[in-house]
């Protein structure tokens, strides 16, 4: 291979790469605006219900209650219509709540505005989460569970409408445990596993789609392009000199490393710079695990964390400036990309249409496929072939010199 074939080569994985950070960016944005993570998270909670003890008679409930829970005040935030984490602590707590006074999620938020369509339970509904609340897990003793059932009935009748609370008071105290605390704790790290590969999943059909309708909507033709790469000299040059750009955008956008955005590990690194940090607090926030994807892995990580009361308590402020710092860069890498594209001379959008049949239309078709390979595959291909660059440079110089 030459150096113009292996630089045409080059320069048309940088075009595909810049389209495809477009793209990357566009998804993240239809990703939270469809609150898809959210959607994946009540799928998980919804399995979840589904799979505990049947005794517990949760599962045909199992859609409304996931719907319920998600929507509760206690866990949306800023005019969230359902929350995009949850922790085994604040599942118990919610569920606990639901039992006891039903849905409390206002109608409408005051400060966005949005309609919370949170699903009321009914009157039998509730009676059975406060049944499957108050039920002793089986590894208790027979007296322990005899003496749980006679104490709850007794406090029941001094506290009504107190089951939660007095079932896990009686639970404790006799060393017992709640059978849905052994539920949940058995099967939550790997349904939010299952979650967690479902919104992976769903994110890369987002991009598919985005990737098809971008190259229609904008007639992007491959076929095309590949040949305007191939006839000027210019072009490539142009495009080279943009690659250490590119990869430094792409970089910036966690490309490099083929994951998610580390939103939780981001949020607590924000935490050094609050001024009651001890020294001991910032030495373990050096140490937190560099694969925090989402706000609740952070809130899991600073939970077991031994830091101070102080520094625990800022976390959630740190998560909600993690996440807008996030949005912030994503506009910047969007304005930045689509700069370098209008900063050459390569004609991208074919504008108007040619008429149908036309050849040009292969070339979308093909450019709809290659970028819906995604932009860490193009990413990977630009940086090796960067490195590849400087040898074939020289071995085409050694060879015309031999």
């Amino acid at each position: 291979m030459g150096l113009e074939q292996f630089d045409t080569i080059l320069a048309f994985s940088a075009v595909m790469l810049t389209l495809s950070l477009l793209i990357t960016i566009l998804v993240q944005m239809v990703l939270t605006a469809m609150n898809m993570r959210g959607r994946a998270l009540g799928w998980g909670v919804e399995r979840l219900l589904q799979q505990v003890d049947p005794k517990l008679n949760l599962g045909d409930m199992a859609g409304k209650l996931s719907q319920a829970i998600l929507k509760h005040p206690a866990l949306t935030h800023r005019g969230s219509t359902m929350a995009i984490a949850i922790r085994k602590d604040e599942l118990l707590k919610v569920i606990e709540d639901l039992a006891e006074r039903g849905n409390t999620a206002p109608q409408k938020s005051e400060a966005m505005g949005l309609v919370k369509a949170a699903p009321d339970l009914s009157d039998d509904e509730r009676q059975r989460l406060k049944d499957a609340i108050l039920r002793v897990a089986p590894g208790a003793t027979p007296e322990q569970a005899q003496s749980a059932a006679v104490l709850t009935s007794e406090l029941l009748k001094v506290f009504p409408g107190a089951d939660a609370a007095v079932g896990r008071a009686v639970a404790s105290a006799l060393k017992a445990k709640r059978q849905i605390e052994v539920e949940v704790e058995k099967w939550f790290d790997t349904v939010m596993d299952r979650s967690t590969e479902y919104f992976v999943k769903q994110t890369r059909w987002v991009t598919a789609i985005v990737a098809f309708a971008v190259a229609i909507a904008l007639h992007v033709d491959a076929l095309g392009i590949f040949a305007q790469l191939t006839s000027s000299k210019d072009l490539r040059n142009q495009w080279s000199e943009a690659v250490p750009g590119l990869l430094k955008q792409a970089g910036d956008l966690s490309l490099d490393s083929g994951k998610p955005y580390p939103l939780g590990t981001k949020a607590v690194l924000l935490l050094k710079d609050e001024k009651v940090l001890t020294d001991d607090d910032r030495k373990t926030v050096d140490g937190v695990k560099e694969d925090l994807l989402t706000r609740a892995a952070g809130q899991d990580w600073v939970d077991k964390a031994n830091l101070s009361k102080a520094a625990k308590e800022l976390y959630p402020r740190k998560a909600d400036e993690a996440a807008k710092k996030r949005m912030d860069e994503l506009s910047t890498a969007f304005t930045n990309v689509r700069a370098v594209a209008a900063g050459t001379s390569l004609q991208i959008v074919r504008y108007p249409w040619p008429a149908f049949p036309d050849k040009s239309y292969l070339g979308v078709l093909m450019s709809a496929l290659l970028l819906g390979l995604g932009a860490p595959f193009w990413f990977n291909l630009l940086k090796q072939l960067t490195n590849l660059r400087p040898l074939i440079a020289g071995k085409v110089e050694k060879e015309e010199k031999g």
